[in-house]
């Protein structure tokens, strides 16, 4: 018989096929997403905190940026005015008990708060973490696995 169409073991198969393709690109998409999110929620906060350090170096007034779970705040510290409050999408962790960033008048840092990552830990974002000393901050990204210490963060 010389009958045209296909049997439903071809079809079955080739539905099967694109069920596998299907998922293996909804898998790739959300690990891409999660990725974009993360690095946008880093360069977010490195662009307060960098303006943070500027508006306290042009003003001659201290600011303070708060991070902390989910909470990110820039204050004003002569009036305690709160001047950017965000609410992340990934929470946040430091490597230290302090949570609260200070800049002096010259917009230097003083304190202990010395890096900021974005949890969870090997996460496929490019850069997850901020470091920060008295004069400098960089974005970078942490050691597969590593705590949020600035020894195990690649600076970029």
């Amino acid at each position: 018989m010389n009958e045209r169409g296909f049997t439903l073991v071809e079809m079955l198969i080739v539905i099967a096929i694109i069920g596998i393709l299907t998922s293996i690109a909804i898998y790739d998409f959300n690990r891409e997403r999660q990725k974009s999110v993360i690095e946008a929620e880093v360069r977010d906060m490195y662009t307060e905190i960098m303006n943070a350090r500027l508006q306290s170096f042009y003003t001659k007034q201290p600011r303070s940026v708060i991070v902390s779970g989910t909470q990110f705040k820039v204050i004003d510290s002569a009036s305690s005015a709160i001047l950017v409050e965000k609410t992340l999408k990934y929470p946040v962790v430091q490597n230290t008990t302090d949570t609260q960033l200070n800049f002096d008048r010259c917009g230097l840092t003083f304190g202990s708060f010395s890096s900021v990552c974005v949890e969870p830990a090997g996460n496929p974002g490019f850069i997850d973490s901020i470091v920060i000393s008295a004069a400098k901050i960089n974005m970078g990204k942490r050691a597969s696995g590593g705590s949020c210490g600035t020894s195990t963060i690649v600076q970029k």
